[in-house]
């Protein structure tokens, strides 16, 4: 569904919020993820904040992968209140939510702003010297966007985020980030357990009907490259790592027939 509006202006403050190294972030997040556990909610983490947290990586790529301040963290609707209570427990302070991540439309001489993502609240906390925070995001839920006529559409996002799911999207979109993580992922996995899935294939097959598989094998390419990189970093790890070059380089292969 897309709502018009003459003048609509994007709040998102992620690059604000700052970067830190991996290795200093994953205490903070490890320290959510325990809390969560600790009180049986179920939670998937989004992103950067999933590698060498829930998704395992070495120590070398924790060493040097720098990820944004803000946590991503999915659970059910109905645990939101929960978690919300054992972060403020924990000492974290709730903030407003449409002044970080927002979209507010003019129309008609009214503004009216609706959040990016429903039911979505944002917590901070100074740990050490930097502030982190935390996007605790409760589904079933709505995410709001711009489409290319500048009109505001409306998605639904009825499940929790799969480890699958966020291990496929780093194969395909190709930015620099996804690839290096993508392969140092692969020194420590095997990639085929996350890819080689309902979710991978369902990813991989609506990326190829939007964008076509020449795009899509030339990230596939990419990750391929990094993973002979990570091997030249990671030489004990070189028969995972080679198994999933095998891997890669059959699905770009299929693509390409």
């Amino acid at each position: 569904m897309a709502s018009k509006g003459k003048e609509i202006e994007v709040v998102n403050r992620k690059e604000e919020l700052g970067y830190s190294k991996l290795c200093t972030e994953r205490e903070v997040t490890m320290s959510i993820m325990g809390m969560l556990s600790d009180r049986s909610i179920t939670y998937t983490l989004i992103g950067g904040s999933a590698i060498g947290t829930a998704i395992e990586v070495p120590n070398e790529w924790i060493k040097q992968r720098y990820v944004s301040n803000l946590i991503d963290v999915e659970v059910y609707a109905l645990n939101l209140t929960l978690t919300g209570r054992a972060l403020e427990e924990s000492g974290w302070i709730m903030d407003r939510t449409e002044d970080m991540f927002s979209i507010r439309i003019s129309d008609g001489g009214e503004t009216r702003t609706i959040p990016t993502i429903e039911k979505e609240v944002i917590y901070h906390k100074q740990q050490g010297l930097s502030t982190y925070y935390v996007a605790v995001t409760g589904l079933p839920t709505t995410l709001h966007k711009l489409n290319r006529k500048g009109e505001v559409v409306s998605v639904g996002l009825s499940d929790i985020t799969t480890y699958s799911e966020t291990v496929s999207y780093k194969l395909i979109r190709g930015n620099r980030n996804d690839v290096d993580d993508i392969a140092y992922i692969g020194a420590s996995n095997y990639l085929s357990e996350f890819i080689d899935t309902d979710e991978g294939a369902r990813i991989i097959s609506r990326h190829m009907e939007n964008h076509g598989s020449t795009l899509i094998s030339r990230n596939i390419r990419k990750v391929s490259e990094a993973l002979d990189r990570a091997m030249a970093v990671l030489p004990d790890q070189k028969e995972k790592i080679s198994s999933n070059r095998e891997f890669i380089n059959s699905i770009e292969s299929h693509l390409r027939k």
